[in-house]
C-alpha cells in the first residue's frame, strides 16, 4: 500500500509517479486481493486524473490499469470507470495518433463489452455508428496489435444477436474480417474465426456474408491442403502455415457447416 500512497500524491516527482502508476496496473487486476480496497480508496478517480494529463506515458499506464480493472468486473464497476473516463474520451482514444494508446483503448472496450449487458451498454453509450466506424478503421490498421484488439472487440460484440445486424450491414467490416482470416498472423486469425462463427451461426443465410466472400474463404480453408504448394497458398492470400492452425480450421469448418446446412434447407 506504500506505493499506492505515493500514487495518490499529486506533487510527487514525475518519474516516481510513473513507476508507481505502473505498479498500480498490477494491483487492480482480477486476482489482486487489493482490488476492492483500492476501488474504495479512489483509484478510479486518480487514474482518470492521470489519463487526462498531457503525458502519453501516464495515459498509457492509466489505460492499462483500467483494462486490468475492468476484466470480469460487474456492470456497476464498469459504469463507475466510464463515469470518470468518459465515453467521448474513450471514443477519441480509439483514433489516437499513438498506436499504444489506440491498442489499450480497444482493450478497454473489449473488457467493457462482456457479457450481454456490457455489450448493450457499449452500443448505447458510444453509439453504433461511432463504435463500428472506429472498429472498421482499426481492422485496416497497419499495426497488428491494434488489429488484434479490434477483432477481439468485434468478437465480443458479435456474441449479442440483437446487435449482429449492424455488424453484418456495415460496408467495411466483413471484408476486413475476411482479410484478417486469410492474411493475418494466427493471433489475429483465431479471434477472427470465432467472430465469423458467431455471425454465421445466427445468420447463415445473410446476403452480406456471401457478398463479402466469407463462404468461399471458409471453403478454401476447410477443403484444401496447401502444405505441399506454397505458390497455391499465396495465390489465395494465405500466409505460410495459416491453414495448419487447428483452432482456426475447426471454427471455420463449423461456420461452413452452418452455411451449407442452411443452404440445403432452402433448396
Amino acid at each position: 500500500m506504500a506505493v499506492y500512497h505515493v500514487f495518490l500524491r499529486e506533487d510527487e516527482d514525475k518519474r516516481v509517479m510513473f513507476a508507481a502508476s505502473a505498479v498500480v496496473c498490477n494491483l487492480v487486476n482480477d486476482f489482486s486481493p487489493l482490488k476492492t480496497v483500492l476501488l474504495n480508496q479512489g483509484v478510479i478517480e486518480r487514474l482518470c486524473e492521470l489519463l487526462h494529463s498531457d503525458d502519453n506515458g501516464f495515459k498509457l499506464n492509466s489505460l492499462w490499469a483500467f483494462k486490468n480493472l475492468l476484466y470480469k468486473s460487474p456492470l456497476e464497476v464498469k459504469r463507475r470507470v466510464m463515469d470518470g473516463l468518459g465515453w467521448h474520451n474513450l471514443a477519441r482514444m480509439l483514433m489516437d495518433a499513438d498506436v499504444g494508446i489506440q491498442e489499450q483503448a480497444f482493450h478497454v472496450v473489449r473488457h467493457l463489452a462482456e457479457p450481454e449487458e456490457g455489450i448493450d451498454m457499449v452500443f448505447q453509450e458510444m453509439g453504433e455508428q461511432v463504435l463500428l466506424g472506429s472498429l472498421s478503421i482499426a481492422l485496416e490498421s497497419e499495426h497488428e496489435d491494434v488489429v488484434r484488439q479490434a477483432v477481439y472487440v468485434l468478437g465480443n460484440l458479435s456474441n449479442s444477436v440483437p446487435h449482429q445486424e449492424g455488424i453484418l450491414m456495415h460496408p467495411r467490416i466483413l471484408p476486413s474480417l475476411r482479410h484478417c482470416l486469410i492474411d493475418a498472423k494466427v493471433e489475429v486469425r483465431r479471434p477472427a474465426a470465432s467472430c465469423i462463427l458467431e455471425l454465421v451461426r445466427a445468420n447463415p443465410q445473410h446476403r452480406e456474408l456471401h457478398e463479402a466472400g466469407i463462404d468461399t474463404t471458409l471453403r478454401h480453408i476447410c477443403d484444401h491442403n496447401f502444405s505441399g504448394s506454397p505458390t497455391a497458398r499465396l495465390s489465395l492470400g494465405f500466409q505460410m502455415g495459416a491453414e495448419e492452425d487447428r483452432e482456426v480450421k475447426e471454427k471455420c469448418r463449423e461456420a461452413l457447416h452452418w452455411m451449407e446446412r442452411s443452404a440445403g434447407e432452402v433448396l
